[in-house]
């Protein structure tokens, strides 16, 4: 296949040029070859020699020259409309990546349900709050925090295990390229109401959980189930509810005597108060820590919010 420097290496003159592009937009708009390089802030002959090489390199004639200045031809009309789509592409691309320092911050975390993560993030919003940024927070079970941080949507996941499934999961992190942090360890909680049945215990054991309704985020990929719920208690449930996000379950909860599990760590949103946490105490511990992708360098953003995040483990345990 030909290439740009085997067409160099001849002696011939390379491929049509971005700033070729630019100045044939320029003549268009303008109607002259005089005013486009008044607009462009150079020679003359610089933008009549643009023209006229890229008229060669295509073997067609672009503008029609008149007494009064330039128009576009036919076939130049044509060729207008589709250069515009490399233009238009390429001031979106710079746009986008091309901004002075601090003009765009940019900072992703994806974690599980029921998992600390959502008061440092909030914290981070405080202190950025007079800046441009684009932030996001997404929740989801195990497999879509591994896939946003492997593919790079999310800087950051929080995620807990059970002991059992460490292995497992330290396997699967390890397929994906991606690093695990340590947190913290802790016992297994109950979500409930606050009206119900088991709510002024102070902690509770599995066979008082497992007659209630169980609430699951797990039933679109059914195998992240595996780090975050115990096999023993996944054997004992009988009423099971799937949802896919908080709200529907803390709906759920609301209304009935049903329970989720998490890590115990709890919302600070005041809208969430009537939800309450209970540790399971003769279940397995779980582990909680965050994910980041192999050889990855953290922006200052990722770093300030994982200050923030190690605050709040080292305030609970």
């Amino acid at each position: 296949m030909e290439t740009l420097l085997s067409r160099r290496r001849e002696g011939r003159r390379p491929d049509m040029t971005f700033q070729q592009i630019q100045y044939i937009e320029a003549v268009a708009l303008s109607g002259s070859i005089s005013r486009a390089a008044g607009m462009l802030y150079v020679a003359q002959s610089s933008v009549s020699a643009a023209v006229k090489e890229v008229e060669k390199e295509y073997g067609l004639q672009i503008f029609e020259r008149t007494p009064k200045g330039v128009v576009l031809t036919r076939s130049g009309q044509e060729f207008l409309t589709d250069i515009k789509y490399i233009s238009n592409y390429y001031h979106h691309v710079d746009g986008k990546y091309k901004r002075p320092p601090d003009r765009d911050k940019r900072f992703s975390l994806s974690a599980l349900h029921h998992v600390c993560g959502d008061a440092p993030f909030l914290e981070l919003l405080r202190k950025n709050h007079d800046k441009s940024y684009h932030f996001g927070y997404l929740e989801g079970d195990a497999t879509f925090v591994f896939d946003n941080v492997a593919s790079g949507k999310s800087d950051i996941g929080i995620v807990f295990f059970t002991e059992s499934a460490k292995g497992t999961f330290m396997r699967d992190l390890h397929k994906r390229g991606l690093v695990f942090h340590h947190l913290a360890y802790c016992f297994m909680h109950i979500y409930i109401h606050n009206s119900h049945p088991l709510a002024k215990a102070d902690s509770v054991k599995l066979k008082q959980v497992t007659p209630y309704p169980f609430v699951t985020y797990d039933n679109l990929t059914p195998d992240a189930a595996q780090y975050t719920i115990s096999f023993q208690h996944r054997d004992k449930s009988i009423q099971i509810l799937h949802v896919s996000d908080r709200a529907a379950a803390y709906s759920i909860l609301r209304v009935g005597q049903a329970y989720a599990t998490g890590s115990g760590y709890r919302s600070i949103d005041e809208c969430y108060h009537d939800i309450i946490s209970i540790p399971i105490v003769d279940l397995e511990k779980i582990e909680v820590g965050w994910l980041v992708k192999d050889r990855t360098a953290l922006s200052e953003l990722a770093i300030e919010y994982l200050d923030l995040l190690k605050g709040q483990a080292d305030t609970a345990q």
